[in-house]
């Protein structure tokens, strides 16, 4: 029973020592956590910094207009949405609807989405309005999906 007090009473003092060393304005954030509304975790992204690499990779790529630099940042099957949803199954295909795929509208909107403004879910990232959604394959971080609205 005196324990149990004890243990009690050590809980409430570390509690409130913890509650007065965090000011009101201090927030505490998750490691995997981009900015407040973007939680890699639920994603299923394992680390901020290979994910903050992949967003550079495709910025690079995506600026390059560069079919070979992009192909490496897809995951296949890609899903691909002009209206009617289709699978790009892998590198051949993605090379030969690339033009297709990726539009001056997809292009314009991967250079202005800012890191602070992703959304996140369950479902991946999304960059925009959702025409482009980042996801996990195995291991590997990846576009698997291409909206055009």
């Amino acid at each position: 029973m005196n324990l149990l007090v004890i243990i009690s009473l050590f809980t409430s003092i570390s509690i409130a020592e913890t509650k007065t060393s965090i000011d009101s304005k201090t927030r505490i954030s998750a490691p995997n956590e981009l900015h407040s509304g973007c939680d890699l975790y639920v994603t299923g992204v394992d680390s901020k910094a290979e994910f903050l690499k992949f967003f550079k990779d495709l910025k690079l790529a995506s600026a390059s207009r560069d079919p070979d630099q992009m192909v490496k940042l897809i995951n296949f099957p890609m899903s691909f949405n002009p209206g009617k949803r289709k699978l790009i199954k892998d590198e051949k295909d993605f090379k030969r609807k690339f033009s297709t795929i990726f539009t001056q509208k997809i292009f314009e909107m991967i250079s202005k989405q800012e890191v602070d403004q992703l959304f996140c879910r369950d479902q991946g990232v999304m960059f925009g309005s959702g025409e482009l959604w980042i996801g996990v394959v195995g291991k590997k971080i990846g576009i698997k999906s291409i909206n055009q609205f």
